[in-house]
């Protein structure tokens, strides 16, 4: 039996806060701008690819976590090596709640982040329950290859 059900929710206009600036802040972040949404990164260091990212739905602040932050937020993801840091946040946005995804916790998580593919008008999202981040990432790019080649033929016919 499953804990969570897949499925897709408007998130249009919807205020995510991403408490982290490093790698997987900066994958999340990229994903997020796909939609229309509105997104604010702390951290006390910004990574210069993130840094490099112009969208005006984008606030950075480079500074430690304050609660001031959980304002308005809809959603909370939390993208650090800080597990204290990691408890005592999820546990003020639960307080207003504000649903969490812990990238490093599946235990602390509210909701997952998946692997999404889109193209044209296909939205595809593959996750092993946060369990296997490997697995994810390895059937998510076969499905990109084939919804590619699958496309281009499709085209051409």
């Amino acid at each position: 039996m499953y804990d969570f059900f897949p499925f897709y929710i408007n998130i249009q206009k919807k205020y995510f806060l991403i408490v982290g600036g490093g790698k997987i802040a900066c994958r999340r972040l990229k994903t997020l701008l796909k939609f229309d949404v509105n997104v604010v990164l702390i951290a006390p260091d910004i990574s210069s690819e993130i840094k490099l990212i112009q969208n005006e739905s984008l606030r950075l602040y480079e500074q430690a976590f304050e609660e001031k932050f959980l304002d308005k937020i809809n959603y909370l993801i939390l993208a650090t090596d800080d597990k204290d840091l990691h408890k005592a946040v999820s546990e003020l946005a639960r307080k207003k709640g504000i649903s969490v995804n812990d990238a490093s916790c599946k235990e602390n998580c509210d909701f997952y982040f998946p692997s999404i593919i889109d193209k044209d008008e296909l939205l595809i999202s593959v996750t092993s329950l946060g369990n296997n981040h490997k697995l994810t990432h390895r059937i998510a790019n076969i499905i990109r290859k084939y919804i590619n080649k699958f496309t281009t033929q499709t085209r051409s016919l």
